[in-house]
């Protein structure tokens, strides 16, 4: 591989940026393009559930009671994200989160019950 093809120039003007059709010229909402930090540190673009279950999935890590109210709204967030939207990390993360959490809790009511 030559010098030339593995330090190529960045795009242009005229380049397609992620989000946009081609040649549409159409510039995206800050911080909804994955080429900004914002992106990555705001949760910008993505539904309200979405960031919702997230957040109630981090929390229920701590907070067990938490466990299925993280598993509704990851299942609804990820509905949401599948007929168009954006935010499915987030609802996998409240889902799996949700699910290991709720089991945990099953597991000590289980076990406080019984004992």
């Amino acid at each position: 591989m030559s010098h030339q093809q593995l330090y190529q120039p960045a795009p242009g003007p005229g380049a397609p940026t992620y989000g946009t059709a081609q040649g549409s010229g159409a510039v995206p909402a800050y911080g909804s393009s994955p080429a900004t930090l914002v992106h990555w540190v705001v949760p910008s673009g993505r539904s309200w559930q979405s960031i919702t279950a997230g957040y109630v999935a981090l929390f229920a890590i701590f907070i067990w009671p938490l466990g299925p109210v993280a598993l509704g709204l990851g299942a609804w967030a990820f509905a949401r994200a599948r007929h168009g939207g954006h935010g499915r990390g987030r609802a996998t993360f409240a889902v799996i989160v949700g699910a290991v959490t709720t089991l945990l809790l099953l597991l000590v009511l289980a076990y406080t019950v019984k004992g």
